[in-house]
C-alpha cells in the first residue's frame, strides 16, 4: 500500500524545500544585510509554502488511509523511526514560527519599508530558528540513512510507499 497521492507529492516538495531553505539561510548568514534583503523574500515565501504543505499533510495523515509502519525488526529502531517522523512535524512548525518571530522582532518589516538594510538587528529568537533548521537537516540525513539501512538489511524498497 502507498501513502495518499497528495502526501507523496508533499513529501517530495517538503524535502526539497527544507534543503533549499536551509541553504538560503546559510547564504544569508554569511552575507551582509543588502544580500539578506534580496534573499529573505524568497526564503520567507518558501517557509510559508512549507507551513501550508505541512498543515495539509498533517490533515491528510488523520483523514486518509496510510500503510502500516515499516517493520525494522527491532523495538529500538521502531521507536527511533516513530520519533524521527514526528520530530519532523514539530521541528518544521518551530522553525517556521521562530523564523516569523525573528523577522518581526529583528526589524525586517521596517527595513523593507524603508529599503534600509541597516535597520535589521539581532533578536534572541534567531538562534532558535538556526538550531531548529540544523536539527531538521540532521533528521533528513537520519531519515535517508534509515531508508538505505533498511534496504541494505532487508532488501525492501520502502521508497515505493512514498514516491
Amino acid at each position: 500500500m502507498k501513502y495518499h497521492k497528495h502526501t507523496r507529492i508533499i513529501h517530495s516538495i517538503s524535502a526539497l524545500l527544507i534543503i533549499a531553505l536551509f541553504v538560503l539561510g546559510k547564504v544569508m548568514e554569511k552575507q551582509g544585510p543588502e544580500t539578506v534583503m534580496s534573499i529573505l523574500p524568497i526564503h520567507s515565501l518558501g517557509g510559508y509554502l512549507l507551513l501550508f504543505l505541512t498543515i495539509y499533510r498533517t490533515w491528510l495523515l488523520f483523514k486518509k488511509e496510510r500503510p502500516e509502519p515499516v517493520d525494522t525488526g527491532k523495538v529500538w529502531n521502531q521507536k527511533l523511526m516513530y520519533f524521527v517522523h514526528r520530530a519532523f512535524y514539530v521541528l518544521i512548525f518551530i522553525a517556521i514560527f521562530s523564523g516569523m518571530v525573528t523577522a518581526a522582532t529583528g526589524g525586517y518589516p521596517e527595513a523593507f519599508e524603508a529599503m534600509d538594510a541597516t535597520l535589521i538587528h539581532k533578536t534572541p529568537v534567531k538562534p532558535v530558528h538556526g538550531m531548529t533548521t540544523f536539527a531538521m537537516i540532521l533528521l533528513v540525513a537520519a531519515h535517508v540513512g534509515g531508508v538505505v539501512r533498511h534496504y541494505v538489511r532487508k532488501k525492501e524498497n520502502t521508497l515505493k510507499r512514498i514516491l
